[in-house]
């Protein structure tokens, strides 16, 4: 779950009045990293073109994005209108998005592990491998199984 989810379960009505985050432990030793971080990728990611736009397009769109991310005016659209976190300390704007909140506070402590490497994989990963995991979890395949078809997988995207 996400700080997204936050667009639907927050306007619920009856729901629960409080929410947050917690890390998913990924070993026995509470030591172990990953233990008391979340996972947190980047909102979304920007990117200036340097092949089709003009040196003053490139300008402009380094000082959109510039003003985005450290103005209060951009922090209060990214943060309280589209209700997502931002991976920075000393924000200037509040949100109403407590799931964001929650995981801004990790942010805060330097407690998150970066998966925002999941932009750049396939667009159907999630739902090609995840039928994979799905087959396993019902006993329709074993682990063997579900290794191979994940690997047959990532070598049939290798080099796109």
């Amino acid at each position: 779950m996400g700080d997204w989810t936050w667009a639907v379960v927050g306007p619920l009505e009856g729901r629960d009045q409080e929410f947050g985050v917690l890390p998913v432990p990924i070993s026995d030793n509470p030591d172990d990293f990953g233990n008391t971080q979340v996972a947190y990728s980047e909102p979304k990611l920007f990117a200036i073109d340097n092949s089709g736009s003009t040196p003053e397009q490139q300008a402009a769109a380094k000082a959109f994005i510039e003003w985005l991310v450290t103005s209060q005016e951009g922090q209060d659209a990214i943060i309280g209108k589209m209700g997502l976190a931002l991976p920075y300390k000393d924000l200037k704007a509040k949100g109403t998005n407590v799931i964001s909140d929650a995981v801004s506070k990790y942010v805060d402590q330097g407690k998150v592990i970066n998966i925002g490497v999941i932009n750049y994989l396939p667009q159907d990963y999630w739902a090609k491998t995840g039928a994979s995991m799905q087959k396993y979890l019902a006993g329709k395949i074993d682990r063997k199984g579900l290794a191979d078809e994940v690997q047959a997988y990532w070598e049939s995207n290798a080099g796109k």
